[in-house]
């Protein structure tokens, strides 16, 4: 079962401060639960690339700037904590340093880039560098411990993705559910090369979850996803199992009418030899 054109790609992180055993599996539970949550659906809007346990962070990095997905991928989940200088990349082998340097140049190698959600670990210095890097929309929410609501926001808005729902209606659906998530919507000064409109200053440690997005990009959060329907195998064999049974039923009835012609003229034949005889030896 596949489906029958490339679909946009969804890719999931784990990022987190100190790592440790249960920690690493709370993150990864929520990028699984998020990559169920989008395979769902029997028309699939998105493809969800999830971080294995068995294989490194390095090797996803790798394919955020890789020509098989960069081109592919339109949401980008990191989920965990951050600090004023950047994340922790979460791994098995211990924890990979992404600066927001590091991070901007990940963004730049992602030319579809719709959205980055920030799940537990986002700073105002992270929402100010991605909306200057131009990214349509960044979902923020922060904690610096793992919460449980963090978790439900998030399952939330993917599942609401995962049915068809626009990024705006995905998240205004969700903040229906979560009280506390509000939307910012930003204006970028040119000559100061400020923000405008975002509710913190970029040395505040807490920040409102909510919504950023720059007002010229509104256009990409009201567009909805296209679904992509599935390759059903089965009943394509399945059909091709009654064509070739069609055609096995004609090939059969041509036989038996072969067979009736031939014993008709084996008649004639026998007949005109039998009336032949019958005139030469009367």
């Amino acid at each position: 079962m596949l489906a029958s054109k490339q679909l946009p790609v969804v890719f999931l992180a784990h990022v987190q401060g100190p790592a440790s055993g249960q920690a690493y599996r709370t993150l990864n539970q929520e990028c699984r639960v998020i990559s169920q949550l989008l395979s769902q659906p029997r028309t699939p809007h998105y493809l969800p690339l999830h971080k294995g346990e068995n294989l490194s962070t390095e090797y996803y990095l790798n394919l955020l700037g890789a020509g098989k997905y960069n081109r592919r991928i339109t949401h980008l989940h990191l989920v965990g904590h951050a600090d004023g200088q950047g994340l922790m990349m979460a791994s098995e082998a211990g924890e990979f340093p992404l600066t927001v340097s590091d991070l901007c140049t990940l963004v730049d190698s992602l030319p579809f880039l719709d959205c980055v959600f920030l799940s537990g670990c986002a700073t105002p210095e992270l929402v100010n560098t991605l909306l200057k890097k131009d990214v349509p929309a960044i979902i923020a929410t922060q904690a610096f411990q793992r919460e449980k609501e963090t978790q439900q926001i998030a399952h939330a808005f993917y599942q609401f993705l995962a049915e068809g729902e626009s990024l705006r209606d995905a998240f205004s659906l969700t903040s229906r559910r979560f009280k506390k998530l509000k939307s910012f919507r930003v204006r970028y000064d040119v000559e100061t090369d400020e923000m405008n409109g975002l509710p913190f200053e970029e040395d505040d440690l807490l920040m409102p979850w909510g919504l950023y997005y720059l007002q010229d990009n509104t256009p990409f959060l009201i567009r909805k996803p296209k679904a992509r329907p599935l390759l059903q195998y089965l009943p394509a064999r399945n059909h091709w199992r009654k064509v070739r049974s069609h055609r096995l039923s004609f090939t059969s009835v041509a036989l038996i009418l072969g067979l009736i012609a031939v014993s008709l003229v084996v008649s004639l034949q026998a007949s005109y030899e039998f009336n032949f005889l019958a005139a030469l030896y009367p």
